[in-house]
């Protein structure tokens, strides 16, 4: 099987599992978001502050070490477990040590308990990192899908009936442990790896400068993507972080499941042509354009739509996050090709470049996002993340897009298309909405500004961009 069909296989498979696994957690997360409390969403999202920290740091950037390299060895691997080990441990008791700190600085006296039992996963994840790298380094994504899937059903199904029984916020720990240890099983299934670990970490020396590199830009990732929740849980409260968190993880679903599928399968896949530089651009520029041509209709379509799909769908109580799903969406598209280009500077051992998005994005968007909230609120929030992001990305671009001999003019060409339908069909639904639906139920407004809107968008696809669409059908059909 040649290159473009393992991948188109392996991004078949991988998003078959996704759609189905987002199926099935998102409709049970839609009915216990309309239980839960914003404020136990905002315990989870401060939880998931530091666990999302350990989750970049925990790795130590190994995983891209074993996908990148095909000269490791017996020994290479038992120093990699070794280091993974100590890396889990020294994780677990710091979090254990700063818990209390946490709580305090977020006034949250629920919060040291929660963070130190949800950590008990760093246990669990020591034996799941090599062989999900060996199994994305062999495109076996068929499999890691099966598992994906298998967790997330778990863990949803896990979350329903605690919640049910009335556990709170404990059930999206109990869901978020629970689908841990079902992935790190399957992982370990799909490619076994326990073996007796090397603590002699002279071996490290031959790709700890790639692996250190690669764990500073998730780290500063991290900090660029996680820096909206500290300013609002300190700046506005935690009531209104439950708020922001909602709509923000719906928001950017789309990039956290999608995105998430093309890096580790666009990693493996790059590899194979890193000396082809022509090459790597024509594939880049044909997922940023299929990218573009899906989520600006589908982002951008969601934000016409919020003012009904809040209260229709999550709840009354949940109406104050309109604003962040009306203004956040709108920049989603964009900021998701992020990270369609880092697998790019990954296989090409251009992990400098990376580190040097991610330093521009930290120092770019957290300011934007403090100024924002400190003088308009969650709106400021929000309009912060846009301007800061579009600085960023700008910065961003012309740093990168050289080394693939590509510039901006011939960039925009690819994204434009869709981003100009996609605001037709923005405008033809607001109009709808306040003229001809303007005084039917909320219910029946929301379903048909969605068939609005799809009827739109797709005819605008099938009348400019026919080609396009005749790709995404192959891409489809494999």
């Amino acid at each position: 099987m040649d290159l473009r069909a393992r991948v188109v296989s392996a991004l078949r498979w991988s998003i078959i599992g996704r759609v189905i696994s987002q199926i099935v957690t998102w409709a049970v997360t839609i009915y216990v978001i309309r239980l839960l409390a914003p404020e136990d969403y905002a315990l989870m999202a401060l939880v998931a502050l530091i666990l999302g920290l350990a989750e970049l740091i925990r790795e130590l950037g190994l995983s891209e070490v074993i996908i990148q390299r095909d000269n490791l060895n017996k020994d290479d691997f038992r120093t990699i477990f070794g280091l993974l080990i100590s890396s889990h441990l020294v994780l677990l008791m710091l979090i254990y040590f700063i818990a209390p700190g946490m709580a305090n600085f977020f006034d949250s006296e629920r919060l040291e308990l929660v963070v130190r039992v949800a950590s008990v996963v760093l246990l669990i994840q020591i034996f799941g990192v090599i062989p999900c790298a060996l199994l994305d380094r062999a495109m076996r994504f068929k499999w890691t899908s099966l598992v994906t899937l298998i967790g997330a059903v778990t863990s949803s199904l896990v979350v329903l009936g605690m919640v049910y029984a009335g556990f709170g916020v404990w059930s999206l720990v109990g869901g978020y442990i629970v689908g841990t240890v079902v992935s790190t099983i399957g992982f370990q299934i799909g490619e076994p790896y326990i073996k007796w670990p090397s603590f002699r970490f002279g071996r490290a020396r031959s790709f700890i400068a790639y692996s250190s590199r690669v764990m500073g830009s998730k780290i500063l990732y991290y900090f660029y993507t996680h820096a909206d929740v500290v300013v609002v849980g300190k700046i506005l409260g935690t009531t209104l972080l439950g708020y922001y968190t909602v709509s923000y993880n719906l928001a950017t679903l789309p990039m956290n499941k999608i995105t998430g599928i093309l890096s580790s399968v666009g990693l493996s896949a790059y590899v194979q042509i890193k000396h082809d530089i022509p090459e790597i651009k024509s594939k880049f520029l044909y997922t940023i354009e299929i990218n573009s041509l899906v989520f600006f209709p589908v982002l951008w379509g969601l934000s016409s739509v919020a003012g009904d799909f809040v209260p229709v769908v999550l709840g009354e109580k949940w109406i104050p996050s309109i604003i962040v799903l009306q203004l956040i969406t709108l920049i989603i598209p964009m900021q998701m090709t992020g990270p369609l280009n880092s697998p790019i500077m990954l296989a090409i051992g251009r992990a400098d470049l990376l580190m040097a998005r991610l330093l521009t994005n930290v120092i770019c968007v957290p300011i934007a996002i403090a100024i924002g909230s400190i003088w308009w609120g969650l709106a400021g929030t929000c309009l912060g993340w846009i301007v800061g992001f579009l600085i960023a990305y700008y910065i961003n671009l012309r740093r990168f897009l050289p080394i693939l001999n590509c510039n901006l003019v011939e960039y925009g060409r690819v994204m434009a298309p869709a981003a100009l339908m996609a605001l037709v069909m923005y405008f033809v639904v607001a109009v709808t909405k306040v003229t001809v639906l303007n005084s039917i139920d909320p219910i029946h407004r929301l379903y048909l500004s969605v068939l609005i809107g799809a009827t739109v968008y797709s005819g605008l696809l099938l009348i400019f961009r026919r080609d396009a669409f005749v790709r995404i059908l192959s891409l489809v059909k494999g």
